[in-house]
């Protein structure tokens, strides 16, 4: 926290968006209800951010009945009568079957076999109209730029330290 009274410089993207760690299910109308339950179920065993986003698309579930564990960096898997649900990577859950969306997924399966793919998008926060009065007010400079290169995007100022920052985050945009 004291780190952030040496912030002097705003960067945002062109949108007017502020980007939260809060992801939003697109497709939970594209999908099986019973899959989209067995997810959600799933992912009241784990805190990941897409995990969160499946349990509130449904709300209430029931619980699964077996033995479910969470596997770090991976998904989670539960061992039930029915077989072996996973939800997580497409990799963890089908073995690396299936083509990607090239969106953020996780994919639901049972016994290595895809039963759903879950899409989920950013969640945003827009900035008022008026966003830049607020950091004029805290003695703010405040930029912009686009996650993607193009002409009318400013170039940052070489050695200003902002520029490992943006290609990060461009990076992680694509």
């Amino acid at each position: 926290m004291e780190r952030l009274a040496e912030i002097d410089t705003v960067l945002l993207d062109k949108t007017g968006t502020v980007t939260v760690g809060e992801p939003r299910l697109v497709n939970a109308g594209e999908v099986d209800p019973r899959a989209l339950a067995t997810a959600a179920a799933l992912a009241l065993h784990s805190r990941h951010p897409i995990a969160t986003a499946l349990h509130e698309a449904t709300g209430a579930v029931q619980p699964l009945v077996g033995e479910i564990r969470e596997v770090p960096g991976a998904g989670i898997e539960a061992e039930t009568s029915d077989g072996v649900y996973r939800l997580g990577s497409r990799v963890f859950a089908c073995g690396g079957a299936g083509a990607a969306s090239g969106q953020s997924e996780a994919i639901l399966s049972l016994d290595r076999r895809e039963l759903a793919c879950f899409r989920s998008r950013p969640g945003y926060v827009p900035l008022p109209a008026k966003a830049s009065t607020p950091s004029r007010a805290l003695g703010l400079r405040r930029a912009s730029f686009r996650a993607t290169a193009s002409r009318s995007s400013p170039r940052l100022p070489v050695g200003s330290g902002l520029q490992d920052g943006a290609q990060s985050f461009r990076r992680a945009a694509r």
